[in-house]
Order: structure tokens, then sequence, then C-alpha cells
């Protein structure tokens, strides 16, 4: 007895999908976590994007940035055609960007174009990641700009330790002739040649004095 209520005409690509839909319990992954960007399997993501209407979309993106990509397109649809839209879908790819206008430029641009100032590492852009990019901005922006200029800011990060040490001594001047070291320093000859004997003398071990 069959399981479904398909009729006895039913064609065999009817039958699979009733099969398939009879057991949802056997999927690998819960449906619900096949909608959401963050747990999807990463071989399905492209569907996913698809779902979500992603208009950009590059194989050679890392995962992070196609799941960054889905995540954000809800929020770049609703502003598309803005800058607010350019720059989250180029912060999804890791790009972040800072929009000018013509007029905001100085000196002021050629009318109806904008500038793109993407803050980059020291190793710069590839230029394959730069095509990857600009079929995002074009998808983005509004009709009537035209993308004039991408400049590159380059910038390093690197920590820095410091570091301090401490000393103690103390200072002595020893006058010839004097002879109250007779007594307490072993070898010390009194008379002229008295400071040149204190050179290489522990005055501390000497003294028995105790750090």
């Amino acid at each position: 007895m069959s399981n479904d209520l398909l009729p006895p005409n039913a064609s065999d690509f009817e039958r699979v999908l009733s099969y398939l839909g009879s057991r949802p319990d056997d999927l690998t992954v819960p449906v619900r976590d096949i909608w959401n960007p963050s747990k999807c399997p990463a071989d399905l993501l492209p569907w996913l994007a698809w779902a979500f209407s992603v208009d950009a979309w590059s194989s050679s993106w890392t995962e992070d940035q196609k799941r960054e990509t889905i995540r954000r397109s809800i929020r770049v649809h609703q502003h598309k055609g803005t800058y607010a839209a350019l720059r989250d879908a180029l912060a999804a790819l890791g790009f972040p960007v800072i929009v000018q206008e013509w007029y905001q430029q100085t000196p002021k641009g050629k009318p109806y174009t904008f500038k793109l100032i993407i803050a980059v590492d020291q190793i710069g852009v590839p230029t394959s990641k730069s095509l990857d990019f600009m079929s995002v901005v074009i998808d983005a922006k509004n009709l009537r700009s035209h993308l004039d200029i991408i400049q590159l800011q380059a910038t390093t990060k690197l920590e820095a330790f410091v570091g301090a040490s401490t000393r103690l001594g103390s200072e002595m001047t020893v006058v010839a002739g004097d002879e109250q070291f007779v007594a307490i320093i072993p070898d010390f000859m009194p008379g002229a040649a008295a400071f040149d004997q204190l050179i290489n003398v522990d005055l501390v071990a000497a003294m028995g004095i105790k750090p």
C-alpha cells in the first residue's frame, strides 16, 4: 500500500517528490538551518544567495565573504540605490569604504560622479579582487551616478612593546690619605695611589653590607 495520496496516473517525477517530502526527518541538516546564512552548509550557499536575491556573486569569494553577503542582502535591497547600500555591500567583502560624491571632493569632481576610498593593508588589493567588487558597486549604486576614481588608503598595523629597568647605586669620593679605610678594606694602602686602588674594590662586599 502506498503512503502517498497520488493518483495511479502520477508521473515518476511526482512520485519522487512525494517520497522526498515524506521523509524530512532523514535530512542531515535541519531545514531551518538551511535558511540561516551562518549555519547553511557551504555547498548550498549559492542557492541560498539566489533565494535572498543577492545581485553580485563570485565563486572565488571566501566562505566568510559569501555568508556575509547573504546576511547583508536584505539591508542592501532596502537601501539599494544609495551610498549606504554600497557601503554595506562592499563591507560584506571585507572592504571598509568611504564614498565621496563629486561635490564633496576638493577640488570638485565631475558632476554626477563619485569616488571610492577603500582602506586596505600594506599588501593592497589584487586585481582579481578589484574585479570582484566592481560588480557589487555596479549593482548597489544608483543609475545616475558613475564611479570615477578608486583610491586606496594603505595602513600598517603593528604591536609596540615598551620595557623599562631601574638601577640603584651610590657614588663615593675618596681623598688620598684617608686612614679610615685601612681597617675595613683589605689590602688598602693609604697614600697617593688610594683612588686607583679603590677602582677595582667592591665596597659593598668589602664592608659586609647586605643589599
